[in-house]
């Protein structure tokens, strides 16, 4: 796979839009006419340093590369063709359903979500961190949709590792067949905020229905998850893009109000519904 950034193309289509020479852009950011020109003529694989000061550059400038380019490969899918994110902390170089940790929402898979945003939210800690653009297909798979539901609650818990003690309850077991079954799962996104909503049902603190009303005031959209080999062919790699110093620290700005939503939403949904709902233990009895 190659996943080099589209540096070069970038850097052109800067130059062309914003009317600058090499030598302006130079000056400007801080990167040298003979490296920039080299990249221009694909004589040089540029540095992280390098990218950093480019796309910091031209983000601060009002330049939403990573926006631009999901919207304009959006408009370019089939109507059978979705696309999709994978946020990651330092590249990816080869792709399997086995790829990620068995105490994942879904277990072992290729996780992808469906927008930018909920992608890159994962990974900007992280220095050198990027997003992975592909499309698929998924006819003639074996998807399984989840929605924001106690079924849905309950196979994120048990995977991560929540429910060990009811691990041979009936409902568990169908829930855990269901997954594994499965090429492609679709299912609402699970942050670490959310988690921690969910660990507090699976350790009997809050009902289901507390858990649930918290938890639907954080909809981050969908996630993928590719289970099997057969489905991961259908991925097509399309681009990766680059997340910037200034762009981090935006995501990661969004983010802390959107925890604080679900917390506020937590401690509502805790007095309101009190009463509602059934505790983990009875639920799995």
């Amino acid at each position: 796979m190659d996943s080099e950034f589209r540096f070069k193309e970038d850097i052109e289509a800067y130059l062309e839009s914003s009317d600058s020479t090499v030598e302006s852009l130079a000056e400007t950011s801080g990167i040298s006419v003979s490296l920039l020109n080299l990249v221009l003529l694909k004589q040089y694989s540029p540095s992280f340093d390098i990218l950093e000061r480019f796309y910091s550059f031209t983000y601060d400038r009002g330049l939403r590369w990573n926006t631009a380019k999901s919207e304009i490969r959006q408009e370019q899918l089939s109507k059978s063709e979705i696309l999709l994110f994978h946020g990651s902390k330092t590249g990816i170089n080869v792709i399997k359903s086995e790829g990620a940790r068995s105490d994942c929402d879904f277990g072992n898979g290729f996780y992808c979500g469906e927008n930018f945003s909920q992608a890159s939210s994962f990974v900007c800690d992280f220095e050198k961190a990027s997003v992975y653009l592909f499309k698929t297909r998924t006819e003639g798979l074996k998807v399984d949709k989840f929605t924001c539901d106690l079924d849905w609650m309950l196979t994120v818990c048990f995977f991560r590792g929540m429910l060990r003690k009811y691990q041979n309850n009936i409902l568990l077991k169908q829930l855990q067949t269901r997954v594994n079954q499965a090429d492609i799962i679709i299912a609402p996104i699970a942050d670490n905020k959310m988690f921690q909503v969910m660990k507090q049902f699976g350790e009997g603190d809050i009902t289901s229905v507390q858990a649930m009303h918290a938890l639907s005031a954080s909809f981050l959209g969908n996630q993928y998850v590719f289970k099997s080999e057969k489905s991961i062919k259908r991925l097509i790699f399309l681009e990766r893009l680059f997340l910037c110093g200034s762009e981090k620290t935006e995501i990661i700005s969004k983010s802390k109000e959107r925890e604080k939503m679900i917390e506020a939403k937590l401690n509502l949904a805790k007095r309101e519904f009190r009463k509602d709902g059934q505790f983990i233990d009875e639920l799995l009895i």
